[in-house]
């Protein structure tokens, strides 16, 4: 009888043991201890309680909001679909963006080229410069951005057939008349062998 006792005593020490090693594993595993049921409880009251007066409630609501655009930012950086523009939304203008992306557009070095001839204008000799430099990339603007309406409907046809291609060409100029380190969803392609210059 009291060998049974002391069997199970045992027995009973040692499941204790054991659990008691499964929680430090366990505790272990995560890094940081399981908190108990007040701590638990004193953080929900923390996160629900009400702000005691109208300054407290503004800077928790500035706080929040701070944290929202943060996260936003983060996600539009980060190509996630779901912090996007709806217009940027889509495979298909993702597919876009990488056309664009992966190749040089002339649309880009128009701002630059537009401050030189401003510069240019100035002094009186060299007018005829400048509106020469004007004429000469807008032309190669207009005759870039038709290549690209072109290059953009073959890739965007061959990867999605069913896809509607209306406004899809006017998305790419504006991307590509953007300075590269300006756009978002920032670029993710670069010049792959795919696009080439074509």
């Amino acid at each position: 009888m009291f060998g049974r006792r002391t069997s199970g005593a045992a027995g009973a020490v040692t499941a204790r043991s054991g659990d008691a090693d499964l929680a430090d594993q366990a505790q272990a595993a995560k890094g940081k201890a399981t908190p108990s049921r007040k701590e638990a409880e004193a953080a929900r009251l923390a996160r629900v309680k009400p702000p005691r007066s109208k300054a407290e409630a503004r800077k928790l609501q500035r706080e929040r909001s701070v944290a929202t655009r943060e996260a936003a930012r983060k996600g539009v950086t980060a190509g996630d679909e779901r912090y996007l523009a709806k217009r940027d939304q889509g495979p298909v203008k993702a597919l876009v963006r990488d056309v664009v992306d992966a190749r040089f557009n002339v649309a880009e070095v128009m701002l630059p080229i537009a401050v030189v001839a401003l510069v240019l204008s100035v002094p009186p000799g060299t007018k005829l410069i400048s509106l020469f430099l004007m004429y000469l990339v807008f032309v190669s603007v207009i005759i870039d951005s038709l290549r690209l309406r072109r290059l953009v409907k073959r890739m965007v046809g061959e990867q999605f057939p069913d896809a509607p291609t209306k406004g899809l060409a006017w998305y790419a100029i504006i991307r590509s008349s953007q300075l590269r380190r300006w756009r978002l969803p920032p670029p993710r392609a670069v010049r792959p062998k795919a696009f080439g210059r074509k």
